[in-house]
């Protein structure tokens, strides 16, 4: 009975021992090793399948015991055939999440998130139509899309008196734990039309920010605030909300 024990106690230390090693191990990866990883096992396919000449990542890394996402520097070229050179871009990327509450609710069974922080500067999106009408995004699309076998087209569904009696409907129940503490989202907008006019493009630019605060789905004891703020370019507010 003891040598059962001691075996017994012997496989759970081993086991918590390489559970711990693989948490280490991911961790080292992730946080340091991800950016190259990026750089020379993703971005030359998805390039090549977007068919477009650039595409950037400045860094990346995933804290997996601190919780921490990041992403830096990131650039989307346009496809060929636009003038305009770049598609999206993005200074930075920060999602934090609160590890410990994840846990216990994971071993609960139950859905409890916290983002302590969430932030997204300067995301820019240009949309440009050229001179034939074709406009960056679709192409963008038809690229991604190019290959892939259309879906099946839908059986017609049999008349109504031969359909089986439907299910009643099941009663929603209560909202997933969520506690958002600080969001900050910067973003551009921009719309270039050569098609319009062919001697000089029309543009238009729009700015807007979303600030958030404390936003939950249960009571935390804080009051809540949300903040949007729009602008044209050249105007210094065009439309505020709180």
């Amino acid at each position: 009975m003891k040598l059962r024990c001691l075996f017994g106690c012997g496989f759970l230390v081993v086991l918590l021992v390489l559970m711990v090693v693989g948490v280490i191990a991911v961790q080292v990866v992730l946080k340091n090793y991800l950016g190259p990883i990026i750089q020379t096992k993703v971005i030359p396919p998805a390039k090549q399948k977007l068919q477009i000449e650039v595409l950037e990542v400045g860094n990346a890394s995933v804290n997996v015991l601190g919780g921490e996402v990041r992403v830096d520097a990131v650039k989307v070229g346009n496809p060929k055939g636009f003038e305009e050179q770049t598609l999206f871009s993005l200074d930075r990327f920060i999602l934090d999440i609160g590890v410990g509450k994840l846990v216990k609710a994971a071993i609960k069974k139950q859905i409890d998130l916290e983002i302590p922080r969430c932030e997204l500067k300067d995301a820019s999106l240009t949309i440009v139509r050229n001179a034939d009408s074709s406009v960056n995004l679709k192409v963008l699309a038809d690229n991604v899309n190019a290959g892939k076998e259309k879906a099946p087209e839908k059986t017609p569904e049999a008349p109504a008196e031969t359909r089986a009696p439907e299910a009643a409907p099941k009663k929603a129940g209560p909202l997933p734990k969520l506690y958002v503490r600080t969001v900050d989202v910067n973003t551009i907008l921009k719309y270039v039309d050569h098609a319009i006019s062919k001697e000089k493009p029309v543009q238009l630019s729009i700015k807007s920010a979303v600030n958030l605060r404390n936003i939950s789905t249960y009571d935390v004891g804080k009051v809540g605030d949300i903040s949007i703020t729009g602008a044209l370019e050249g105007n210094s507010e065009l439309c505020k909300t709180d």
